[in-house]
């Protein structure tokens, strides 16, 4: 997965929030989450690598939150 900055508005990005020191940052992209299904139970550090020549972050998601679950999806329009 990678992050890269986005202009202001664009409807297919996410906001991430910086911490106040500037060493750490979150974004809360539920949709996003929800179709790689990702199923962590708690909130997850990930280290991330600068790509200088693209211009973004990227980082490796753990494979034992990704994908499908064990339990079925729930029916959102039952």
């Amino acid at each position: 997965m990678a992050v890269k900055a986005a202009p202001k508005g664009e409807k297919n990005s996410f906001t991430v929030t910086f911490a106040a020191d500037l060493h750490s940052g979150t974004f809360a992209a539920k949709s996003f989450l929800q179709h790689i299904g990702w199923h962590a139970t708690k909130r997850e550090t990930l280290p991330t690598v600068w790509n200088a020549s693209e211009k973004m972050f990227e980082l490796s998601l753990p494979e034992k939150y990704v994908g499908a679950e064990d339990k079925p999806k729930r029916n959102r329009f039952v």
